[in-house]
């Protein structure tokens, strides 16, 4: 019998421990957990921007590779982006470009040049984007605002 009156007494004396282990581990992981979920938003916004380059230069190769078609290329890669709050600022910076590269180098040449034997010229077409992304709340150690890049380069010609 002593020893079921040993063991009440220490459950007795243990009988809030639970709880306030709970409650000091909780302030410890709570902001660790929602500054996990609200940086892991970074890779939505990543992807987003990646596909809006993509759209623009999609665009791009059903269009003539000039510097009339600029302007749709980058309202074809802003309207791919629909998903961006207005309170982040997406752009497509610097403006998209077409230029000229042989095959068996990247450098880029003028479009009126030749490559050498069995090379041949292409016409290429490259979209940049970016969005500012700006965190929920602040955290110590940690950046409020990350710069997201997104870019995509097409042959189109």
């Amino acid at each position: 019998m002593r020893t079921g009156k040993l063991s009440d007494r220490r459950r007795a004396n243990q009988s809030g421990s639970a709880f306030i282990e709970f409650a000091l581990v909780s302030l410890i992981m709570l902001p660790i957990f929602f500054a996990v979920i609200d940086y892991s938003r970074v890779f939505y916004y990543g992807a987003i921007v990646q596909g809006a380059a993509r759209a623009g230069t999609q665009y791009a190769l059903n269009s003539a590779p000039n510097e009339a078609a600029v302007a749709s290329i980058e309202a074809a890669a802003t309207a791919d982006a629909s998903n961006v709050p207005s309170s982040m600022s997406f752009a497509t910076t610097p403006a998209p470009t077409f230029f000229c590269a042989c095959s068996n180098s990247t450098a880029q040449v003028s479009c009126t040049s030749t490559c050498g034997t069995g090379y041949t010229l292409g016409t290429y077409s490259q979209v940049n984007t970016q969005l500012t992304f700006t965190t929920y709340f602040k955290y110590p150690l940690l950046p409020t605002s990350i710069t997201v890049t997104g870019q995509s380069i097409v042959q189109v010609h």
